[in-house]
């Protein structure tokens, strides 16, 4: 356990990085004829992040605590949701998941402000934090579009079948990519915000992406600037 703490950003990024892949995968194998066992499938890879986020969570109990209440009302409701389809249910699960998107996007820009220097660690807790952003916009994403259907545009063939955007279940690679091409700002245009609040949170997200690489390079940089000097005038001392 203490050295999953000391690698604990380490084995979140590799979790959202298998979330991250693992949706097409289930999509293109399960999304059509077995959209009970993708959404199952779905959930056990959130679960992944969940438990990293739960095991890694850091030393502040009340924190720990809120995570681990957010992990399980996210599981219990996701596999409710999967077994019998309860707006309720479905809406609850995307709350508390978004909930424990926010601590854990707390703990992890905590370890990289309290950083000395630069390290593995460090550099990994920056990718969860950009990562955890996008899934968390995928999360707000879903919530628009199950509770507005037309607050989103998605076409996802030649013959324009429209699609939905809904994390959690057989469908949750849509809301995820889309999130990822925007805090990119690729924007390839086969998802579009139609709604004025779909909108809003794509232009959100886009400029906090933006934003957060300028600051977190500054950040970095800064940080290795000063332990090199420090470092040369222990140098020079001795």
């Amino acid at each position: 356990m203490q050295s999953l703490n000391r690698h604990r950003n380490a084995a979140l990024l590799v979790t959202l990085v298998v979330l991250i892949l693992a949706g097409p995968i289930i999509h293109v194998l399960w999304g059509g004829a077995r959209p009970l066992v993708a959404s199952l499938l779905n959930t056990l890879a959130f679960s992944l992040v969940l438990l990293a986020g739960v095991f890694t969570g850091g030393s502040r109990e009340k924190a720990w605590y809120a995570a681990i209440l957010c992990a399980s009302g996210t599981i219990a409701f996701q596999v409710a949701y999967s077994l019998r389809e309860v707006q309720l249910l479905y809406v609850a699960g995307l709350l508390s998941a978004l909930m424990f998107v926010c601590l854990t996007v707390v703990r992890a820009l905590s370890d990289i402000l309290s950083a000395k220097r630069v390290s593995a660690e460090t550099i990994a807790a920056s990718l969860c934090v950009y990562l955890l952003l996008a899934i968390g916009w995928s999360i707000a994403y879903s919530l628009l579009d199950y509770t507005i259907p037309e607050a989103f545009s998605v076409s996802t063939s030649s013959s324009g079948e429209s699609a939905r955007m809904l994390f959690g279940t057989g469908e949750a690679s849509e809301a995820i990519y889309y999130s990822l091409v925007t805090i990119t700002t690729l924007g390839y245009g086969d998802v579009s915000p139609v709604s004025p609040l779909a909108r809003a949170l794509a232009g959100i997200e886009a400029l906090v992406g933006q934003l957060y690489i300028a600051v977190l390079i500054a950040r970095l940089v800064a940080l290795e600037i000063t332990h090199r000097i420090v470092d040369e005038k222990t140098t020079a001392g001795e």
